[in-house]
């Protein structure tokens, strides 16, 4: 501090000092406002989720109410445990409780826990079974069905299922007008679907010739003569049989 000409000439802050004091605060008030604003989510969320819990119980008793008087019904049928189980397994999917399904013998269990995993599309509820890899199976393919999302077939194990999974979406997508690309297939595989059903459409063998590779042409050629209800298409590839 230096006196000139009667005045005190007092000491300034460099500018980039003061702008890291802002900066300062300014941090601080931020993460301030981010507690708040955390501590309120945290709060609403785990209210949501007590609210929920509570709704979901409730619906569980009045299903669980329904089911009795669903149940004593089934003492008139001719096949008292078929009907019994189907009531179970109807209410459990309803109320979304594998809890319903505790009543039921092993199979029927089974079947009723992948019916709720299946309408909450919960792949975790599967893990009550033995073995939840059937049910895993449903539940993907209840998932890619619902999301339209072809690659959401390959988390299938089964062989079987996981083509009809992507049959079934193919054929959504084409019937929609949709391109092979929204179905999340490779430029080959639609060439494939493409040649194919020109094939088949055609009557034309030579179309297989063009597939890209020899797998595909042998089964395009398959598909041709399994698709001739009438038996006139030689699979020899000489044209039509007159």
């Amino acid at each position: 501090m230096e006196e000139q000409d009667g005045y005190i000439n007092y000491p300034q802050t460099p500018w980039y000092e003061e702008k890291e004091n802002w900066l300062y605060i300014g941090g601080g008030v931020l993460l301030v406002v981010l507690i708040v604003v955390g501590s309120v989510w945290f709060v609403r969320s785990r209210s949501a989720a007590r609210q929920m819990a509570v709704e979901e119980a409730q619906v569980v008793e009045e299903t669980r109410g329904r089911l009795n008087g669903d149940l004593a019904a089934c003492e008139g049928a001719s096949d008292v445990e078929g009907c019994r189980e189907d009531e179970v397994r109807q209410a459990a999917a309803q109320a979304g409780s594998i809890e319903l399904c505790q009543s039921l013998s092993l199979e029927a269990y089974a079947s009723c826990v992948t019916d709720v995993a299946v309408k909450k599309q919960h792949l975790e509820s599967c893990g009550a079974l033995e073995d939840p890899m059937p049910c895993r199976d449903r539940v993907s393919f209840a998932i890619a069905k619902s999301e339209r999302n072809y690659g959401g077939c390959e988390r299938i194990k089964d062989e079987v299922l996981r083509g009809s999974c992507r049959d079934r979406l193919i054929g959504a997508a084409f019937a929609s007008g949709q391109s092979c690309a929204s179905t999340h297939l490779s430029e080959e595989a639609c060439l494939i679907i493409e040649l194919r059903a020109q094939a088949v459409g055609t009557g034309d063998v030579s179309v297989c010739d063009r597939m890209p590779t020899p797998a595909s042409a042998e089964e395009c050629v398959l598909d041709m003569s399994e698709s001739d209800l009438d038996r006139d298409y030689n699979p020899l590839g000489e044209g039509r049989i007159e």
